[in-house]
């Protein structure tokens, strides 16, 4: 987790992101500090530029990157907005 690089190929982020169709979801944790709020949000700017529809969630949380594991109903009430059609995130800004 701490070597992966979702740019191993070197084509930069953007670029292997333009292959994607499906929608796509980025939610922040703004406590995470494995997967932290800037890298996500970088996450969040390369799929806008490459095209792929994309929503963004910033949530908080004291309970870092397991905020996961215990804050069930809040991180589930995000992607069921987001299945049912994004009602409850920004589009891209």
């Amino acid at each position: 987790m701490d070597t992966f690089d979702l740019d191993f190929r070197g084509k930069g982020l953007v670029e292997s992101f333009k292959s994607i169709t499906a929608r796509a979801l980025v939610i922040a944790v703004d406590s995470d500090v494995l997967f932290t709020p800037p890298q996500q949000r970088e996450l969040y700017e390369a799929l806008a530029q490459a095209r792929v529809e994309v929503r963004w969630v910033e949530h908080h949380s004291d309970y870092g990157h397991d905020a996961f594991l215990v804050e069930i109903d809040d991180l589930g009430d995000y992607i069921q907005s987001f299945i049912e059609g994004w009602a409850c995130v920004d589009s891209r800004e």
